[in-house]
């Protein structure tokens, strides 16, 4: 499954906990995932198969972790940080 196919998005408190330590909040994400984000695989070996690129309502520009549940269809943040140049580029780029 694509992550643009998840129809809600799933948290935990491990993972919830996770972003809080990058000052991510749910809100957040849901911005992010609401704003039609653009979604790039993830490196090989990784515990996310997507990275979820994108900004926040106040313009905060976020990359996420996600671990897509086919099964489910949602999508699983697990983990998130301020989108580093290249991430902002490549985002950009996608949203073309």
């Amino acid at each position: 499954m694509h992550p643009d196919d998840a129809d809600d998005l799933d948290f935990d408190e491990v993972n919830l906990d996770h972003l809080a330590t990058h000052r991510i909040t749910p809100r957040d994400v849901l911005e992010v995932w609401s704003d039609g984000p653009v979604y790039v695989p993830n490196k090989k070996g990784l515990a996310a198969t997507h990275l979820m690129l994108g900004d926040t309502s106040g313009g905060r520009a976020l990359t996420i972790a996600v671990v897509t549940d086919t099964r489910r269809h949602l999508l699983r943040p697990i983990t998130g940080w301020d989108s580093t140049t290249g991430e902002l580029t490549r985002w950009r780029r996608g949203r073309r």
